[in-house]
């Protein structure tokens, strides 16, 4: 991929991920030129099944958005599942676009490819499109949207949905550990046409996989 001329890159990046990133309300009326720069920002990662994909409480400004699978909403103590999310739903805006704590554990129901945005690395695209930058910068200073995905969560948490055909209170195949949680054990880093990369937590190489 890192071969390819630069224009023949975002040509593939912006078949593979533009549509999803279209999608995501505060882009979808940004133009092609820019969701086009921003899928060349955007990393692809290949979590396992049960493997956790976010945690609770932590801090990152990651936005997640699911190309490929499903994932499980799983409550605060990790005994129950509440929600699911699947293909082209997002999840972490308020550690993308505010610098919060993520208000929801996530865990992978099924294998999943899952398209993340970081807020620190979209800065210089967005100081290209001013129009874009000042939008969501006014929705930065609105907390009335924080307050909503706030409520959302919490309306989510205080669900008991089906999850195929079974009631979501199954508890999860997890260790709670007061307030902290492990990290993540380990995901694959996706680039088109190159090798999948097998890494730990702790950020080492573990093995190599075609993807």
């Amino acid at each position: 991929m890192h071969d390819l001329p630069i224009e023949l890159q975002q040509i593939v990046l912006m078949k593979e991920r533009g549509r999803f990133l279209s999608k995501i309300p505060y882009f979808e009326q940004a133009g092609q030129a820019f969701i086009r720069d921003l899928a060349s920002t955007s990393v692809m990662y290949f979590f396992p099944r049960e493997e956790i994909i976010q945690y609770s409480e932590t801090i990152t400004r990651e936005l997640f958005c699911i190309r490929k699978g499903t994932c499980q909403i799983l409550s605060d103590d990790l005994s129950e599942i509440v929600g699911i999310y699947g293909e082209g739903m997002y999840f972490g805006e308020a550690g993308f676009l505010f610098g919060k704590q993520a208000t929801m554990t996530v865990r992978a129901k099924t294998h999943c490819e899952i398209l993340v945005l970081d807020f620190d690395k979209i800065k210089s695209v967005l100081e290209r499109y001013p129009v874009i930058e000042r939008q969501i910068t006014e929705l930065q200073l609105t907390p009335e949207y924080y307050d909503t995905l706030l409520q959302s969560v919490e309306e989510i948490m205080k669900s008991e949905e089906q999850d195929d055909d079974t009631l979501k209170k199954k508890y999860a195949s997890l260790t709670y550990q007061g307030r902290r949680y492990a990290k993540k054990s380990k995901c694959y880093i996706g680039v088109p046409f190159c090798l999948a990369i097998h890494c730990t937590s702790d950020g080492n190489v573990f093995d190599l996989f075609w993807p």
